[in-house]
């Protein structure tokens, strides 16, 4: 049997609808299982129907709006994150660059020979202060070293420290510290 087209059809196909054809019958009324069946399968298919209906209007302004503020609340959580990273990272890298020039300055020190000017108790500052990275002029770092007096912490040994300090979101200082050895036991 052909369906004309202004009939309610299954959607995408040509035939008529199950609930147009159950419309116009009487269930069999033999048994009530029978009946139940029939009429649940009608009434399914009419909430069915329904439901397609409320479901093809669309998404409300309340969920596009509450979509929205919940997409914004994440990506503001990333954007704070990603700044908060940037500042560590650049933190880590200024430590790392101040420990290398403390480390520099150390072995610098303990290579002079025994009884060197430099090596004489007291606190030294860098000439070529503030300092780069890489140890030339011109940055942000500040180098000084301090030697102990003699024979601290034993006979024939100085202690020195050498301390890098800088400052970007606040300030910052990194400590080395190394024992030299004086030109006679105890030193003089």
């Amino acid at each position: 049997m052909r369906a004309s087209p202004m009939r309610a059809g299954c959607p995408g196909t040509r035939e008529p609808h199950f609930c147009a054809v159950m419309r116009h019958r009487e269930p069999p009324i033999s048994t009530q299982r029978r009946r139940t069946k029939v009429r649940s399968r009608y009434h399914t298919c009419y909430y069915a129907a329904a439901m397609r209906r409320r479901g093809s209007r669309g998404s409300s302004i309340l969920e596009a709006l509450g979509t929205i503020a919940f997409i914004g609340i994440g990506v503001g959580g990333f954007a704070v994150n990603s700044v908060s990273l940037t500042r560590i990272d650049k933190t880590a890298d200024s430590v790392t660059a101040a420990t290398a020039l403390a480390q520099q300055q150390l072995e610098a020190l303990r290579a002079l020979p025994l009884g060197a000017a430099q090596l004489s108790p007291g606190v030294y500052s860098d000439p070529a202060n503030p300092l780069r990275a890489d140890g030339s002029g011109g940055g942000v770092f500040q180098r000084s070293w301090t030697v102990s007096g003699n024979d601290t912490p034993r006979a024939g040994l100085r202690t020195v420290t050498v301390r890098v300090s800088w400052t970007d979101s606040q300030p910052h200082s990194t400590r080395v510290a190394a024992y030299v050895r004086c030109s006679t036991i105890p030193c003089p």
